[in-house]
């Protein structure tokens, strides 16, 4: 279990970057928020981020636990016109950048799942090198780590394996034609190729066995040598299982 600071205790500094003119809010354990403007610093939204950010660490699986004990992480509020997704990880730096005014705009659920999310992508970055994996294997565990697929998630789920159903249009794929381009629908779709095969597969995610596996030799080889099948056959029971778990709408379904 991580560390966490009593925030009740933890003064609030407020610095000036001298390269940039940025300003700084920065806590006492290594957790900082920087503003694009002195004229956007505000201590109390500053404080409610690195709450958040305290929480998600200490929620985070177990497995990343020990890689983002010792990180000190910075959040970057950025404009929003400068950024196309919801949040983006440095892991080198660890440094996680969110959109303002968004990042205080959204709802709690929201904000703190894109906080560990991008908290997973540092994690994951400590324990395998990412340029030996595909995109659909590193967004799909940090969709998977920040909590698995959302209420709204599901319903873009079971409605588009539903219309891809009906209209006998193929299942998307992890890797070659029918692939899927970064959408949020792309991501909830790789966060259930995680979830299928830490169900499936006896958590060798979560026991980083897997993961071991993945860092020393890749991904095709890996899935060969942990779950004894390649990536094709993988994402042949990956889609019998979307269709069985999400291919139509139970009685009683709300979300």
């Amino acid at each position: 279990m991580l560390m966490r600071a009593s925030l009740a205790v933890v003064a609030l500094t407020m610095l000036t970057n001298d390269v940039n003119g940025q300003v700084w809010s920065i806590a006492g354990d290594g957790k900082r928020i920087v503003f694009p403007t002195e004229s956007e610093v505000d201590s109390a939204r500053a404080f409610a981020l690195i709450q958040t950010l305290d929480d998600q660490m200490a929620l985070i699986p177990d497995m990343l636990q020990g890689a983002l004990q010792d990180r000190a992480i910075t959040i970057s509020l950025m404009p929003r016109s400068s950024m196309r997704v919801e949040g983006r990880a440095f892991p080198s730096t660890g440094v996680i950048v969110l959109p303002v005014p968004d990042a205080f705009e959204w709802s709690a659920p929201t904000r703190a799942r894109v906080i560990r999310h991008e908290l997973a992508h540092i994690g994951l970055a400590e324990l395998l090198d990412y340029n030996r994996i595909p995109r659909w294997f590193e967004e799909g565990f940090a969709e998977w780590a920040a909590g698995g697929l959302t209420c709204e998630g599901e319903a873009r789920v079971r409605l588009d394996v539903m219309r891809r159903n009906a209209g006998h249009i193929a299942l998307p794929s992890v890797g070659g034609p029918g692939q899927l381009e970064s959408s949020r629908l792309a991501y909830d779709y790789w966060g259930t190729v995680i979830e299928y095969i830490e169900g499936s597969y006896d958590n060798v995610i979560g026991k980083r066995i897997l993961i071991h596996a993945v860092k020393t030799h890749g991904i095709g080889r890996a899935f060969e040598i942990v779950l004894g099948r390649g990536v094709a056959d993988i994402e042949l029971e990956w889609h019998e299982y979307l269709r069985q778990m999400y291919g139509d709408i139970p009685v009683g379904y709300v979300c």
